[in-house]
C-alpha cells in the first residue's frame, strides 16, 4: 500500500483595504482605486495529505471555494509548514467610504476648474479675433485714404 505524505500547514493570506483617489492616468483625470495591506490572515490551517506544496503551484481552498498560488513556503516550529498565498481579504469600511467622498469632491473641483479655463480659452480667441478684425480693417488702403 502507497503512503500519502501527510504535514501539517497552515496556509496565510492578507486582508486588504479598498481605498480611492483621484489621479491622472492616460488622457485623463479619474478616480482610481488601491489597496492598503492591513494584516495576515489564516486562510486554511490543517493536514494536508499531499507532497510539500512548491512556490508557484496552486491550491484549491475549499472553506472559501477558491485556488491560491503559493508565494512562499516557510517551515513552523511544531514540525508543520506555513504556505503563504496570493489571496486577499479585501474589506471596505469608513476610511474606504471617506476616500471615495474626498476622490469625489477633487474630481468636481478639477472638472469646474478645466470648465473655468475652457471658457477663458473662448473668451480669450474672441478677443483675439477681434483684434485681428480692427488691425486688418484699419491696414485697409482705402480705410487709410479716408481716414
Amino acid at each position: 500500500m502507497i503512503q500519502i505524505p501527510k504535514h501539517k500547514s497552515v496556509i496565510i493570506g492578507g486582508r486588504v483595504r479598498k481605498l480611492y483617489y483621484f489621479g491622472f492616468y492616460g488622457r485623463g483625470a479619474k478616480i482610481c482605486t488601491h489597496e492598503e495591506y492591513i494584516e495576515n490572515i489564516v486562510v486554511w490551517e490543517g493536514t494536508l495529505n499531499n507532497p510539500l506544496a512548491d512556490v508557484g503551484e496552486t491550491i484549491y481552498i475549499s472553506d472559501i471555494k477558491k485556488d491560491v498560488a503559493v508565494v512562499s513556503r516557510s517551515k513552523n516550529t511544531d514540525g508543520g509548514y506555513v504556505y503563504f498565498v496570493n489571496y486577499q481579504e479585501e474589506i471596505e469600511d469608513e476610511a474606504t467610504e471617506e476616500s471615495l467622498r474626498r476622490a469625489t469632491e477633487e474630481e468636481q473641483k478639477y472638472k469646474e476648474s478645466e470648465q473655468q479655463r475652457l471658457e477663458k480659452e473662448i473668451e480669450d480667441a474672441k478677443k483675439e479675433k477681434a483684434k485681428e478684425e480692427i488691425t486688418t480693417t484699419k491696414t485697409k488702403k482705402w480705410y487709410l485714404f479716408w481716414k
